[in-house]
């Protein structure tokens, strides 16, 4: 028989290169193209054949156009090479101080890190915003009337979360430092509006808000961190989530997905966890400048034309600014970002809205007034204070030689490494006997006669 005929190439295999060339650049995903081009060898051809352009396509087809830019940014700062205060000025002035237009071609390699990273951006933010909706200040509307987001409002939450990816790529690494403070502020906060750092000081609380329970799951049940004494991940500027939130929004997804304490356990432990006390919490802290003690309600508008910057992505929708002003009218400059007063307007994301959601809310009704939160802090004391016993019956169970999971009422988890009524490693569980000196050959027959001979040896 015919070897070609009894393997016929399908219809859409016997297509023409350039409709099949036409059929890849339709594609929405850069993974889909990928596993496309790898069904057969035509299409495989097909796409060598053109790839630039193919991928170029597809990106542009994957990727919202007004993003492209900041996923470029992204992208770069992942591949600053060398690692110098040159490089680092150099991309600041290309991609932070101005919004340079996004090239039209890329790499497939560049492509698929692009597209993965949209894809984490484009869950985050629809995460954000399900979250901080559902915090909204019920008190003065229903929440039943909200209208669905605007492509402005999902816009700027992901232009937001690129610049934190962008930030964990250039001060993530606690060994790589390049910068002082003021160096920082100057590349980093400095050429963006005020309001603009206070969405990415949302972006950081929202972050911690979804990340710590995962860490605190260890730290409410594993046996060693009690004995080790690792804190819980309660303050919104723990250590240990920088250092989490460090590893950039990949990893933070891998947390997310973890969902059982078998996976996050897997993910999270270490004998003791690392630690970062010089990331975002303090460095959003840097957009503010020194205290002067003026007011912004005092400014005259020569003095707020001095301080504030024009945005960088220039918005005709007033909802973020006029909430921000809203907020900070008795405010001094050195508590316009990051304010630990502000933490209840940051839950529900107060500088990400559009205009018409503010006023459908009707937030300007009012001043801003800092909410009571005695309540709050008496539910804490009482949380502290049950952690307090579970640690130091968690350190009694490590110095028992227990290691593992453990909670109160709940034993069946610890693994004993050692126990009071087993023998220490070595040593053998039957009791030897002692050596007995024989002084006679009559003491000798003696002795062999009263010993027993294992039942699977014979006599002969």
């Amino acid at each position: 028989m015919d070897k070609k005929a009894s393997n016929p190439k399908s219809a859409i295999e016997a297509l023409p290169l350039e409709v099949k060339q036409a059929i890849l650049c339709s594609l929405s995903e850069i993974r889909s193209l990928k596993s496309i081009a790898l069904t057969s060898s035509s299409f495989y051809h097909a796409f060598t054949d053109s790839e630039v352009f193919i991928t170029s396509r597809v990106l542009q087809n994957e990727v919202q156009y007004d993003l492209l830019p900041e996923a470029t940014a992204a992208l770069e700062s992942s591949q600053l090479m060398p690692w110098t205060r040159q490089r680092m000025h150099d991309f600041a002035f290309q991609h932070l101080h101005i919004r340079r237009p996004s090239p039209q071609k890329w790499t497939f390699s560049d492509a698929l890190l692009i597209s993965d990273l949209y894809n984490h951006v484009c869950y985050f933010a629809t995460d954000f915003a399900s979250k901080t909706l559902a915090k909204l200040p019920i008190s003065i509307s229903s929440k039943s009337e909200q209208v669905s987001l605007s492509e402005g409002e999902i816009s700027r939450i992901m232009r937001t979360l690129y610049r934190f990816e962008i930030y964990c790529n250039m001060f993530g690494d606690q060994e790589r430092i390049l910068f002082n403070d003021r160096e920082q502020w100057e590349i980093f906060f400095s050429y963006v509006t005020p309001w603009e750092n206070e969405g990415l000081a949302c972006i950081h609380d929202y972050l911690f808000r979804v990340v710590s329970p995962a860490f605190n799951d260890i730290a409410d049940h594993d046996i060693a961190w009690a004995e080790f004494s690792v804190g819980y991940a309660d303050a919104i500027d723990s250590d240990y989530i920088q250092y989490l939130m460090s590893l950039g929004l990949g990893y933070l997804r891998q947390i997310l997905a973890a969902e059982t304490y078998v996976a996050r356990h897997k993910l999270l432990y270490t004998d003791y966890p690392m630690s970062n006390c010089e990331f975002l919490y303090e460095g959003l802290k840097l957009a503010n400048r020194e205290d002067d003690e003026l007011y912004f309600a005092d400014y005259t508008r020569e003095e707020e034309l001095a301080r504030i910057k024009s945005m960088l992505v220039a918005e005709s929708d007033t909802g973020p600014s006029d909430a921000w002003r809203w907020v900070n009218q008795d405010q001094p400059y050195g508590y316009f970002v990051n304010s630990k007063f502000h933490e209840s307007l940051r839950e529900w994301g107060y500088v990400m809205w559009d205009l018409a959601r503010l006023n459908q809310l009707d937030v300007f009704h009012k001043p801003w007034e800092t909410p009571d939160t005695s309540a709050s802090a008496n539910e804490r004391i009482q949380r502290i204070t049950d952690r307090r016993e579970s640690i130091n019956q968690r350190s009694k169970i490590f110095m028992a030689g227990g290691r593992g999971w453990w909670s109160p009422g709940d034993q069946s988890k610890i693994v004993w490494k050692y126990r009071k009524d087993q023998k220490p490693p070595g040593q053998s569980r039957t009791r030897r006997r002692e050596p007995r000196e024989v002084k006679s050959l009559g003491e000798a027959r003696d002795f062999l006669a009263s010993l027993k001979y294992p039942s699977r040896v014979q006599m002969v």
